[in-house]
């Protein structure tokens, strides 16, 4: 059922599947700048956050048409933020690998490596496979195969047993699943893409607004420089008027003191000459009785 089968991959109720070399990026953003990738045994694949990325296993399947399976991640994955999206089972008479998408829906890169193990897969029985058929052992797998996508081969109670689809056998992984040109991508990634553009557009705004503010505060420094140059003219020439005013003043004051001292100096004077008046006056009257 399982090729290539390996004895350590075997767990009580599961099989562990590898990670394949085939995988497919859901958009351009691997590292090499390509979309489809092949890995060497070992290589890492890397996750990025809120990412898409196809993967395919290492494994081929060759279920019986009387078994279904189904399969999962591991746990360690989806603790760091993994998910797969698969189908519900895997159909009775599916031969080949099998594909599926991973989301990373983490802010975080998740590393898977090419040959470990990623997923574990579960298998059922279901009811005997066209029991109403006794030659079907004796039968080739084609012709069963074509007997049951006719609806020929009959089952329990009569009713037809129908057989995995030719055309989906061995189908290619990841590609064969997706239409032609058909690309996937995360939407989570489109809203951390639109939200990255309008932090862009706001950290844009906030430096011009930026540049703004530091173009008006430079103008207003110099705005207050002018006022402060002006207000400390202003206080200057007002401060060298009153002190102009002051000495011009004490000047003046000095100036009048000296003025009042000649005054009275020439008031003397004055008092003095009015006095000496009447003795000149007397001295210039002839005296009669000198005359006689």
């Amino acid at each position: 059922m399982i090729e290539p089968f390996s004895e350590e991959h075997l767990a009580p109720a599961s099989y562990d599947l590898t990670v394949g070399r085939d995988c497919w990026y859901s958009s351009h953003t691997s590292e090499t700048g390509q979309q489809k990738r092949e890995l060497k045994t070992g290589e890492d694949l890397i996750v990025p956050p809120n990412s898409i990325v196809f993967v395919s296993t290492g494994e081929s399947l060759n279920l019986p048409f009387y078994m279904t399976g189904r399969f999962n991640l591991k746990l360690r994955l989806l603790h760091e933020g993994l998910l797969v999206g698969t189908g519900p089972q895997i159909d009775p008479g599916y031969t080949g690998p099998l594909s599926c998408p991973l989301h990373n829906i983490s802010s975080e890169k998740i590393c898977l490596r090419c040959g470990e193990p990623f997923a574990v897969i579960e298998f059922q029985k279901t009811t005997p496979f066209a029991q109403r058929e006794p030659l079907v052992d004796s039968a080739g797998i084609q012709v069963i195969r074509d007997r049951g996508e006719a609806r020929e081969l009959k089952g329990a109670r009569g009713f037809p047993c129908l057989t995995f689809r030719s055309r989906s056998l061995n189908r290619k992984p990841i590609s064969g699943y997706l239409p032609v040109g058909k690309v996937v991508s995360s939407s989570v990634d489109g809203i951390a893409t639109e939200l990255g553009t309008v932090r862009q557009n706001i950290e844009n705004k906030l430096g011009e607004f930026t540049k703004n503010i530091s173009s008006i505060n430079f103008a207003l420094l110099i705005t207050l420089l002018g006022v402060a140059v002006s207000l400390g003219t202003y206080f200057y020439a007002t401060v060298n008027w009153h002190r102009n005013a002051y000495d011009a003043a004490f000047q003046a004051q000095a100036e009048t003191k000296r003025l009042q001292s000649q005054v009275d100096k020439l008031q003397a004077r004055l008092d003095d000459l009015l006095s000496d008046l009447p003795k000149a006056t007397n001295s210039l009257i002839p005296d009669d009785n000198a005359k006689k």
